[in-house]
């Protein structure tokens, strides 16, 4: 796997399950569910007496998961394995946006060559 010429900006996303090792059933590459982490920070000091913040917090699971989620794979017992990266852009909307935006609110079809620009 490490020869593999993954693309730039990757990241894998591994959880793996709360149970004792004889119980994890193996590892399997899922896609991202649509639980969410209910956050919360504990204050710690560590050893040296400097304070730092722990991410706590408890899982808040979709009312519905699909079957290939991470979540779900969770509670059969597997190591899950995600490709993500953090680009949330919405490109097959770009474009029309970018458009509207410049005709209805820069009052042209140019970027900064509105009223303001």
């Amino acid at each position: 796997m490490m020869e593999y010429p993954f693309p730039k900006n990757l990241s894998l996303n591994v959880n793996i399950p709360a149970l004792p090792e004889d119980r994890i059933r193996g590892v399997t590459v899922v896609k991202q569910g649509k639980a969410r982490l209910i956050e919360s920070f504990e204050k710690r000091v560590d050893p040296r007496d400097n304070t730092y913040y722990w991410l706590a917090g408890e899982t808040q699971p979709a009312p519905s998961e699909d079957a290939d989620s991470d979540i779900t794979a969770l509670r059969k017992g597997w190591i899950t394995i995600t490709p993500i990266h953090s680009d949330l852009t919405r490109m097959d909307v770009f474009g029309d946006l970018r458009d509207l935006v410049e005709k209805d609110l820069n009052g042209s079809g140019e970027p900064g060559r509105g009223s303001s620009g």
